[in-house]
Order: structure tokens, then sequence, then C-alpha cells
């Protein structure tokens, strides 16, 4: 009897404070949300962990303090990726190894999101049909590979 008691308490307590932010927020609640998402993401210890790992070469030879700063600029590169609606952090990172100098390109970015989407090739090959209604047939091709590159569907 006591466990239910308790656990209707905090699961009352999280319905009111969903509540009250809906009230607080409006109708920016969902990009409140989101935020949040990110900014528990940017501080999650094992995602800050495998965004080092993956790109440990570029950690060499810094300071302490300047491997933090680089980190943070990895996380919130990571999390343009996320606001695009990718969310696989493993799928963040190869899209984020396409351009090593600019880890967030547009490019980079819409393979992601191309790749997040897609169930197989043959949906790819979808996506890229219509990428070529507002870009170029060779850009869009190029993204199309990308995005088969880092999803997987490569021959």
């Amino acid at each position: 009897g006591i466990e239910n008691g308790i656990n209707n308490g905090v699961g009352n307590y999280k319905k009111a404070k969903e509540e009250n932010e809906k009230e607080i927020y409006g109708k920016d609640y969902n990009q409140y949300k989101k935020y949040k998402a990110d900014e528990k993401f940017f501080k999650d210890k094992d995602a800050r962990k495998e965004f080092k790992q993956a790109f440990s070469d570029e950690f060499e030879g810094l300071s302490s303090q300047e491997k933090k700063e680089k980190l943070d600029g990895i996380m919130q590169s990571a999390i343009k990726y996320r606001q695009e609606g990718v969310t696989d952090n493993k799928l963040i990172i190869k899209a984020m190894n396409l351009d090593k100098n600019n880890k967030n390109s547009k490019d980079s970015s819409a393979a992601a999101v191309m790749a997040n989407k897609a169930k197989d090739r043959e949906s790819i090959d979808r996506y890229q049909k219509d990428l070529e209604k507002v870009v170029k047939p060779e850009k869009a091709q190029k993204i199309t590979d990308n995005a088969k590159k880092i999803g997987g569907y490569s021959i």
C-alpha cells in the first residue's frame, strides 16, 4: 500500500509539474522541452564520453581547459543534428565525420536526416528525387551517397 501511495504521489507531482510548465510556456512549451532535452544531452556523461572518443584525434596536445572547450563545441554541433530530428549518436558522429572542417555542414546534416528517415535503399532513392526538386542533381546525389554511407546502405 505504501509503495502505491508513493508511486501515485510521484506520478501526480510529474503531471502537476508538466501542467505548470505548459501554463508558463504556453505555445512555446514544446520548444522548451526540446531545449531541456538538448541541455540534458549536452551534460550527459556517457554522450560526452562517446563523442570525445569518436573525435579523440582532435584532443591531442590540448590542455584540459582546451579539451573541455573542444568537447563543448563538438556537443553543440551534435545538438544541431538533434534539432533536425536525428538523435542517434552513432549516426550523428558518422555525419560529423563527413566534413571534418565543418562538422555541421548543411550537406552533412541533410545526409544525416535522410539516413535517419530512410528504412531501406529504395526510400533513400525516393528522398533523393524529392531533394533534386530543391537542389542541383549533382548535390542531391552527393548528399544521397553520404546518407547511404552513414546509414549503412552502401553497396
